[in-house]
């Protein structure tokens, strides 16, 4: 099955959960003899820089959004176009763009197979017609958590038999002492503080909205025992989130809550970190909840049936109801305690070990996509 090529398809080049699983994946593919391609649709990004320090290809096409009905003619046109220039042998498109424009367009393109792939429920959605349309078109499915399996076979009527279950592939991550002090060191937080990060985009449906709220008991709690509490949100932030910073004023946690902006080393972010806290209400498999755990994280999070499939039976008392922020206020602390966070984290990372390896993900994508070129 070598020198054969793949495009994975993405909305944008910027990282977010399925851009680094689709780099993950290209990765791996271009060890096992594949020759992986990465196409982005709505935006560049640093993942163009990721992907040449791996050797990757990596194209930009524009495709200016928002997608208006007006512009779908012209959207396909030039899909078929980049589809038929780059003349993959199979395409796996990430997301709902992606999934529509490749579903319609690649047998006219002369591809061989091309793969549905369902990086959440039912968010990012595009017109109920055309989704069910290009599916329809589609040599295979694939769905990296329960709720997309459910929005696949239930929503549009995919047989099951036809979707493939293959959670996200996560390296494991390594803390040291020394990286720890030398991030807090960086963002100028004390050394004994409690921190708690959330790792995804300020935008719907994240939600960053009840962990500010949820902040001043947290910080309430830390005081009365002689310490600060500092909350990270690293992630983009969208227009409809800008207004986050002023809540965090008028909460008058302005100075513990840390808005970061775009992280592009996660992995030395998350040394400094005490307590993964997630609050999005509506979500697949979040990367960032993965990546904490791979760190050797406990975590706090909403209960989707995405992030309580991947939690150990150990760490799912931590999970709230969605937009809770008293709840989440009462886990958080209930997680500082040390004995709890270092038992949790414990069994968060061999949970990563046993059940979401980068080997694991690529072996069942390869077999996938074999079986589609059959």
């Amino acid at each position: 099955m070598g020198n054969r090529k793949i495009l994975l398809v993405l909305n944008d080049l910027r990282i977010g959960g399925a851009e680094t699983q689709a780099l993950v994946l290209a990765g791996y593919l271009k060890t096992r003899g594949w020759e992986p391609v990465i196409l982005g649709l709505a935006s560049p990004g640093p993942l163009q820089d990721r992907c040449r320090e791996k050797g990757i290809q990596c194209v930009y096409s524009a495709f200016p959004y928002p997608w208006s009905r007006w512009y779908r003619p012209f959207y396909f046109l030039k899909m078929w176009w980049k589809l038929f220039c780059l003349k993959p042998d199979v395409v796996l498109a990430y997301t709902g763009v992606p999934n529509v424009l490749c579903g319609y367009t690649w047998r006219a393109a002369g591809v061989k197979a091309c793969i549905w792939n369902q990086r959440s429920g039912a968010i990012a959605r595009m017109p109920h017609h055309l989704e069910q349309g290009a599916a329809r078109r589609m040599s295979a499915f694939i769905a990296n958590s329960r709720s997309g399996f459910d929005f696949l076979t239930g929503t549009l009527r995919v047989p099951a038999d036809k979707v493939s279950l293959i959670p996200n592939g996560i390296e494991l991550i390594e803390r040291s002492p020394d990286s720890r002090r030398a991030v807090r060191e960086k963002l100028g937080i004390d050394a004994g503080a409690l921190v708690a990060a959330m790792i995804g985009n300020l935008r719907e449906p994240k939600d960053q909205e009840t962990l500010i709220r949820a902040w001043p008991a947290v910080m309430a709690h830390a005081a009365g025992q002689g310490r600060s509490a500092v909350l990270l949100l690293a992630g983009r932030m969208f227009d409809e989130f800008a207004s986050l910073p002023k809540l965090a004023e008028s909460l008058a946690c302005d100075k513990a809550v840390r808005f970061l902006g775009y992280q592009p080393d996660v992995k030395e972010l998350l040394s400094a970190v005490d307590v993964c806290v997630f609050s999005s209400n509506s979500e697949g498999l979040p990367n960032g909840v993965l990546e904490s755990m791979a760190a050797g994280l406990p975590v706090v999070a909403t209960a989707l049936p995405g992030i309580r499939s991947a939690l150990p039976e150990l760490q799912r008392w931590a999970l709230v109801p969605p937009e809770s922020p008293e709840r989440f206020a009462e886990k958080i602390i209930a997680m500082s305690d040390p004995a709890r966070a270092a038992e949790c984290g414990a069994a968060n990372r061999m949970r990563i070990e046993q059940e979401y390896s980068v080997d694991r993900m690529g072996r069942s994508m390869t077999a996938v996509l074999e079986r589609s070129l059959q």
